[in-house]
């Protein structure tokens, strides 16, 4: 697929090639694929991820596509339709649903016992606003999945934060909300260490307890604390004041937890200029985070350099149903590129540049 990209300059640190999207959409489609969430079971490699379903049509979905391995390389079968978005139009989740994050448990719903939840980003609004964290269940990772029908992670009731507008008959809400979930299994039944972003009054990635054990009473969430951010450095070594958007990984027996997320965003001069050019990858002792402190180590980043992408986004360590990871001395992390231009074209053109592709870091 030809996409619209921009020239490279000699002066930017540049990977010599671009490295390839882990799998494409149809030939010459306006497609988008980002937000990836990667599972590896004892055969397969289940990814679920958000793009739109009609070429050209921005409107998210939640997709899933599974690969097995031949010849010490993935092979992607084709993709299908997750999620869709809520149903009808009042729906809290009826515009977008997006970043999808699976996680293995016993969780009761509706009468019946699910084995997996697919926490979810949706909203009811345009503008990237009114963004909430809802949850689906299913008794495979193949699906089907069916949705609760309320967000367990909700925007703020803060009077000042209503609608201030319009756009394509949809309500523009003052703020981003919560989203972006990502989870870690606590006692590999219920219970969820549940990680988000928060764009409210407040900025920064939030945890939380999650207790989705009993559906049918509702979910039992605990009081968010905020991540720590000491160590958190950008790529010049500034200190961060925080850090979103996160893909997390627990290394249950070395007691570390791997995380990949995004900073600070700096303009470059080109567009879109509110997306990230790299992604740290970073650690920090598991009970110290189980307590809001500790001490993040940067132990890389996924940039142009490494990529051959000018932005880097959207990212995820590969771990096993529970939110472990699996054995070996490197990560798999499935990190979402863009193109960049110098003069941000029409139409949002640049949304088709959005791919999804695998790398490997040493821990």
């Amino acid at each position: 697929m030809a996409l619209m990209l921009p020239l490279l300059t000699a002066t930017e640190p540049y990977a010599r090639t671009r490295l390839s999207p882990a799998f494409e959409p149809p030939e010459n489609a306006r497609v988008y694929n980002y937000a990836p969430c990667l599972v590896r079971t004892r055969d397969a490699l289940h990814v679920w991820y958000c793009a739109n379903k009609t070429s050209g049509d921005i409107t998210d979905y939640l997709f899933h596509r599974k690969a097995t391995r031949r010849g010490g390389t993935w092979v992607w079968g084709p993709e299908d339709v997750a999620l869709d978005h809520g149903s009808p139009r009042t729906a809290w989740d009826s515009r977008h649903v997006c970043d999808p994050e699976v996680v293995a448990g016993r969780f009761r719903f509706r009468g019946q016992t699910w084995t997996h939840a697919m926490l979810y980003l949706g909203c009811d609004a345009e503008s990237s606003t009114h963004n909430q964290v809802g949850v689906a269940f299913a008794k495979s990772l193949d699906g089907p999945w069916t949705r609760y029908p309320d967000p367990i992670i909700r925007y703020t009731d803060a009077p000042e934060a209503g609608v201030v507008g319009e756009y394509f008959a949809w309500p523009v809400y003052r703020y981003w909300g919560v989203g972006q979930p990502a989870a870690i299994s606590l006692d590999k039944r219920g219970k969820l260490l549940v990680f988000y972003s928060r764009g409210e009054d407040v900025w920064g990635e939030m945890m939380v307890e999650a207790d989705l054990s009993d559906m049918d009473r509702g979910p039992v969430i605990g009081e968010p604390k905020p991540l720590p951010s000491e160590g958190l450095l950008d790529e010049r070594g500034g200190a961060l004041p925080a850090i979103m958007n996160v893909g997390v990984a627990l290394d249950e027996g070395a007691g570390i937890l791997y995380l990949v997320g995004e900073g600070r965003v700096r303009s470059d001069g080109r567009h879109p200029d509110f997306i990230s050019a790299d992604v740290p990858l970073m650690s920090i002792p598991w009970k110290d985070l189980r307590k809001g402190a500790g001490t993040w180590k940067i132990l890389g980043r996924l940039d142009a350099a490494r990529t051959g992408w000018p932005r880097n986004h959207n990212a995820a360590i590969m771990k096993d149903v529970w939110g472990r990871l699996p054995s070996g001395k490197a990560l798999t992390i499935g990190v979402s590129w863009a193109g960049a231009y110098d003069a941000l074209p029409p139409n949002f053109e640049w949304l088709w540049t959005y791919r999804i592709g695998l790398v490997d870091m040493p821990r």
